[in-house]
């Protein structure tokens, strides 16, 4: 990793990115200035999968995006802080998605603030810093 501040693009800002959404710029240009920028393998499957039928215009911008982004893998350490985490958020009944378990658990492991507007799901996440717009 890179010194200085780190980030992992949740899907939901790459979306309102995609969109121009201004808030989402601005916050973009601003963490860009501040540090490096990452997304993790789940995303990348959430923007493709979920994304539903992408038009060929938007795979070629998305891809694009994707080509300055370094890619987080779910490796073995980010699987075992998502199952602890996952336990103990059933056992408070606060049971959380497995995609949400994934993507917190990177960025936890790689001590990278999440950009993301899902607050209710991965604020559940102890220590897990988030920044939204």
């Amino acid at each position: 990793m890179r010194g200085g501040a780190v980030f992992c693009l949740d899907a939901d800002f790459i979306i309102s990115v995609l969109k121009r959404d201004p808030k989402a710029l601005d916050l973009l240009s601003e963490i860009e200035a501040q540090g490096a920028l990452y997304i993790s393998s789940v995303n990348v499957l959430e923007l493709y999968h979920t994304g539903g039928d992408l038009s060929s215009k938007r795979v070629k911008v998305l891809s694009d995006l994707l080509e300055n982004l370094e890619v987080l893998p779910f490796d073995k350490g980010s699987a075992l802080l998502a199952g602890r985490i996952g336990t103990e958020l059933r056992r408070k009944g606060k049971i959380l998605s497995s995609m949400d378990l994934m993507i917190g658990a990177i960025a936890l492991h790689n001590s990278m603030t999440l950009i993301t507007r899902n607050m209710k799901h991965c604020s559940r996440i102890d220590g897990l810093e988030i920044t939204s717009w």
